[in-house]
C-alpha cells in the first residue's frame, strides 16, 4: 500500500541519513512531493505530529484518508501509538515536508 503524508510539529532525533537507511532496510520507498524549508528540522521522538494522510492499496484504491474525514491525524511521535511502518516513514520527514511512501 501507499501513504501520502504532510506533517507539522508543535515542538536530537534520528539523522536524515540513518532514517533513510532504515526505510531501505524496511523496504519502504519515499518520494518527496514538496521538500521542507532548509531551516526545518526532522521529526523527533516526543513531537506532536499533525497532518493528513491517504492510505492506498497497490491498485490505487483508497482504504483510509484523513482528508476524506476532514480531520488531520494527530499523535505523539515515537510513543508506539501508530503502526511501525508509519512511524518509520515519518522518521525520515522534516516539518513541512510532503512525501509519498510505498
Amino acid at each position: 500500500c501507499c501513504l501520502g503524508a504532510r506533517i507539522s510539529s508543535s515542538t536530537s532525533g534520528m539523522s536524515s541519513n540513518s532514517a533513510m537507511e532504515q526505510l531501505k532496510k524496511s523496504g519502504i520507498e519515499k518520494e518527496v512531493i514538496r521538500a521542507a524549508s532548509s531551516s526545518s528540522r526532522q521529526v523527533q521522538r516526543g513531537d506532536e505530529v499533525i497532518g493528513h494522510f491517504v492510505g492506498r492499496l497497490s491498485n490505487g484504491t483508497i482504504f483510509d484518508s484523513s482528508r476524506e474525514r476532514g480531520k488531520e491525524l494527530s499523535f505523539i511521535f515515537g510513543s508506539g501509538g501508530m503502526i511501525k511502518g508509519l512511524e518509520e516513514a515519518l522518521s525520515s520527514m522534516s516539518v513541512g515536508e510532503i512525501a509519498s511512501f510505498k
